[in-house]
């Protein structure tokens, strides 16, 4: 007889007690079946959820923990953009969720910029560190942005300019 242990994943909807008075706890399994099980059998995996971030609070984060300073300090030293990150009152319990429990960078939506009147679409150089709009897409350019990099290039004017068609991409 073959004697591994198996978990099943689901979530407790109710309990029931059965004639012999053992309480037995009803789970609904992920498939959507409900099973009903012994309540000393069940081990409770407890695993929180990381908080989800952007990168710029998370270079933060790691900036702090590398100088060993502490969450206060953390919180009332930060550079001004992520200070008005923080400063909403949801973002205070994320940066202190992601200080504690560890997180996760979210994914920078990232865009093609193209001329409308010829087509061509803005390319950054890897080599060159540069941006042109060109109609080729050789090996060292890259044509996805994102808002960070235009913004820090000095690019940020892509998004107010009519003559361009900014879409965002996967």
């Amino acid at each position: 007889m073959n004697k591994d242990k198996v978990y099943i994943e689901g979530y407790e909807v109710g309990f029931r007690i059965d004639t012999l008075g053992t309480r037995e706890k009803i789970i609904q399994l992920v498939s959507g079946e409900t099973v009903s099980i012994d309540e000393n059998f069940i081990y409770k995996s407890i695993e929180q959820e990381k908080a989800t971030i952007p990168k710029f609070v998370a270079d933060w984060i790691e900036e702090c923990k590398a100088k060993e300073k502490r969450l206060l300090t953390a919180l009332l030293y930060t550079p001004e953009k992520v200070n008005s990150w923080v400063d909403n009152s949801e973002n205070q319990e994320l940066f202190a969720r992601a200080w504690l429990d560890g997180y996760e960078v979210e994914k920078e939506k990232k865009y093609i910029v193209t001329l409308k009147s010829s087509g061509q679409k803005l390319y950054y150089h890897t080599e060159d560190e540069d941006y042109i709009f060109s109609s080729y897409d050789g090996v060292f350019y890259s044509g996805y942005h994102t808002k960070t990099d235009l913004e820090e290039n000095g690019m940020s004017w892509v998004f107010d300019c009519e003559g361009l068609e900014v879409q965002e991409v996967e």
